[in-house]
Order: C-alpha cells, then structure tokens, then sequence
C-alpha cells in the first residue's frame, strides 16, 4: 500500500520535473527572439506567466518532496517495528525450545536415577 503511494508520487514527481524542464527550455527559446516579438508586448507577457507557471510547479514539487519524505519516514518506522518484532518472536522462541529441553533433560534425568542401567552380561561371566 505505502509502496504504491510513494510509486505515484515518485511519478508525479518526475511529470512537474519534465515540465519544468520543458518550461525552461521554452524560455530559453524565448530570449533568442526577433525583435519585432520582444516589442509587441507578448514576449513579457510570455515571461511573466513562464516564471508563474514554474512558481506554481515548483510550489507543487515542494508539496510532493514533503509527503513522500512522510512517507518514507513511516515506512521506515514500520520497518524497524517490523524487524524488532521478529527479533523477539525469535528470542521467544529460542527460550520455549531452551525451557522444553531443560524439561525433556531434567525428565531424562529423572528416568536414569529410577532405572539405571542394568549389566548385559550374561550371568556367570
């Protein structure tokens, strides 16, 4: 779920990037005009909405950056809570497997004082 959230982010990320370059490459353009362009009035008039445009885009880019450094800061907090939970179920399990032993041990033990081993020699020998 977070994976996907931070896959469309990252892609909405990458779109304003390539906007933004492609708006940066018609305002380069732009200043290589003729003369007669520059004075109608439409070249400030370019100029002007191009740096609104990439206030607004970048404002946008900012917006993206935050929430995916959100999300990143949740998806680690639940790794980690992740990783220290299987590191306890692992500790938990280890001390149930070390607790059954010491009872099979102490068990075995018990049995070895009740019936100790009998001589297999044959009698007389």
């Amino acid at each position: 779920m977070e994976y996907e959230k931070i896959r469309l982010l990252v892609e909405r990320e990458a779109a304003i990037g390539h906007r933004l370059a492609e708006l940066a490459a018609h305002s380069r353009r732009a200043f290589q005009i003729d003369a007669g362009y520059a004075q109608s009035g439409a070249h400030a008039r370019w100029v002007g909405w191009a740096g609104q445009m990439a206030a607004v885009l970048n404002t946008e880019l900012a917006q993206i950056r935050a929430q995916r450094q959100r999300l990143d800061a949740e998806m680690r907090k639940a790794f980690a809570r992740h990783a220290a939970l299987k590191s306890v179920n692992k500790s938990q399990k280890l001390r149930r497997k070390q607790e059954r032993d010491a009872v099979k041990r102490a068990q075995l033990e018990q049995l070895v004082v009740l019936c100790p081993p009998r001589d297999r020699r044959a009698p007389g020998q």
